[in-house]
């Protein structure tokens, strides 16, 4: 007889394989859209009007290192605590985590509104464009903040390995905000319109997050007033190595569009931008695959499976190297022919 033990790393996998199916799916869904999309974008605002909203973009970016690696500490978490029937625990968890959010989100608040006093006097923004930038950076602060409330939700369907159907959620709002961009473009929406449609996505994203969460976990209790300095601390020891590499990504991400702001003009970014989209696209693929690692060896350590979970990566590291492999090539090759495009 097969015995449940012999059963359970099967299934894992299976699981894994839709999870990481889903992922790619959002993903090439993603890509289709913007293909489509940015040619009109571009088009839409002018070259300078584009650069301006990628350096503001790049600029609000770096708010994002106030998730200080919580949600992956969510993730983490409750995956392990759900794993071991500790659904009191992954409660705290998420509790925790959301009273800290939703001070970091304050904060993100109020750093957008620092950085809207300075961006037209640190960069080469357009006179024309100053007023509009300065409205758009502080719209994107608050898109941050609700990104980070909403991100609790989000890292407890991840831990609960359902990245399938926050997947076909993120599907629906990325057609949705590509008819809604298109819309307001043609209105003459500019620069404030992107930025409303970016804010009122990550709304809608954030409720069907939480509603999700309570689909896939009916048995977690999520209240402000479950927030504890225990698992606080708990969050606390997971979140610094992942706040480092998070920092360390934003750095590789961000930083060449700064360093052009501050040197050339605005309309410069764009087409370092095109160029590096495709390079974004590379590590989504990756990404797409390591993922779905965090939930699994959570949930293996709260199965007291321990011993798996150096397995478990390294299977996942190989088949990403089989998966982007192909696509490093073809960008080598004939990466020159999609700028062109």
């Amino acid at each position: 007889m097969t015995s449940a033990a012999s059963v359970q790393p099967f299934t894992n996998w299976r699981r894994s394989v839709r999870n990481v199916v889903a992922n790619w799916a959002s993903f090439v869904i993603g890509v289709m859209i913007n293909l489509v999309l940015s040619p009109f974008i571009i088009h839409s605002l002018g070259d300078g009007a584009y650069g301006a909203w990628v350096l503001l973009s790049s600029l609000v970016g770096y708010l994002g290192l106030l998730d200080l690696g919580t949600r992956g500490a969510v993730t983490r978490y409750v995956a392990t605590y759900h794993a071991a029937h500790r659904h009191e625990d992954a409660g705290r968890i998420a509790s925790t985590a959301l009273v800290l959010f939703g001070g970091l989100g304050l904060l993100a608040i109020a750093a957008s509104v620092l950085l809207a006093l300075l961006v037209n006097h640190a960069f080469q923004v357009p006179a024309e464009l100053a007023e509009v930038a300065r409205i758009a950076v502080v719209l994107g602060g608050v898109n941050v903040a609700v990104s980070l409330v909403s991100g609790v939700f989000g890292g407890i369907v991840v831990g609960m390995q359902r990245f399938d159907t926050l997947n076909a959620v993120n599907i629906v709002l990325a057609l949705a905000q590509a008819v809604a961009i298109v819309l307001v473009l043609h209105a003459g929406g500019g620069l404030v319109g992107l930025a409303l449609v970016q804010l009122g996505v990550s709304v809608l994203r954030g409720g069907a997050s939480a509603w999700l969460s309570y689909r896939v976990y009916p048995e977690l209790a999520v209240r402000a007033s479950s927030w504890s300095r225990l698992h606080l601390r708990e969050i606390s020891s997971f979140g610094i190595s992942s706040s480092v590499l998070l920092a360390a990504a934003s750095v590789i991400n961000y930083a060449n569009t700064l360093v052009i702001g501050a040197f050339l003009p605005v309309e410069m970014i764009t087409f370092f931008a095109i160029a590096s989209t495709m390079t974004d696209h590379v590590r989504a693929v990756i990404a797409g695959i390591s993922q779905t690692l965090t939930p699994m060896v959570g949930a293996l350590e709260g199965q007291r499976r321990g011993a798996e979970v150096a397995e478990v990566c390294l299977q996942g590291a190989r088949f990403a190297t089989l998966a982007v492999l192909p696509i490093v090539l073809t960008l080598e090759l004939r990466g020159a022919s999609f700028i062109r495009l």
